[in-house]
């Protein structure tokens, strides 16, 4: 082998070393990359299912500031929702704290709450309706007044 073809073997095989190794890097950072993403977008789908709407007790947990409008004026609420014994227990208080109204019986399904008290005519039936994480509206008996309210921090 001559001196040139020696010199040129060297420089061809230095190009296919360097050539090989590119392509080695490559293929490393493109799996790097690909993990990442995969990583990235299960984070992602994972946080999607831990943010889904919550329904029933768990939205209507809590207290709420309700304004009950009526042709003889507002009335302004603040309704509690707990859970004793697995049993919902509904209240009606002033913005005291005191009691305003006994109440009869709660229940609660996915988008509603239907509170059943005695009023100064008796028996009265109020529906809270789910409007958005923070919002009720409804009303008392049946249209009579219409409420809105929002949940206390």
């Amino acid at each position: 082998m001559s001196s040139i073809s020696l010199f040129r073997y060297k420089v061809i095989k230095q190009r296919i070393t360097y050539h090989d190794n590119y392509k080695q890097f490559k293929f490393n950072v493109m799996k790097k990359v690909n993990l990442f993403l995969a990583g990235a977008l299960f984070l992602l789908v994972s946080m999607g299912a831990n943010a889904q709407a919550k329904t029933g007790f768990e939205y209507f947990k809590g207290r709420w500031n309700v304004v009950a409008s009526a042709p003889t004026g507002d009335v302004k609420l603040i309704i509690g929702f707990e859970k004793s014994d697995e049993k919902i227990i509904g209240t009606i208080k002033d913005s005291d704290g005191k009691e305003m109204y006994k109440v009869l019986s709660t229940t609660l399904s996915e988008k509603q709450a239907i509170i059943r008290f005695i009023g100064s005519q008796g028996e009265v039936n109020m529906v809270l309706n789910k409007k958005d994480e923070e919002t009720v509206t409804g009303d008392v008996m049946d249209g009579m007044a219409t409420v809105t309210g929002n949940r206390i921090k």
